[in-house]
């Protein structure tokens, strides 16, 4: 389920999530596995981050 949405919103938080690993010293493997299940980013951001 591929939306445009989805397609704006997968590389912007490719770049947050590039931009606050270092400030927050989150390992860069747990940063691609969040990205490589795209359906669990935005949950996973909503938790760390927010």
């Amino acid at each position: 389920m591929k939306s445009s949405l989805h397609k704006k919103v997968v590389p912007a938080t490719l770049r947050f999530l590039n931009n606050m690993a270092p400030l927050r010293g989150l390992p860069v493997e747990i940063t691609r596995l969040t990205v490589k299940s795209k359906e669990l980013t935005l949950f996973y951001i909503m938790n760390v981050y927010l």
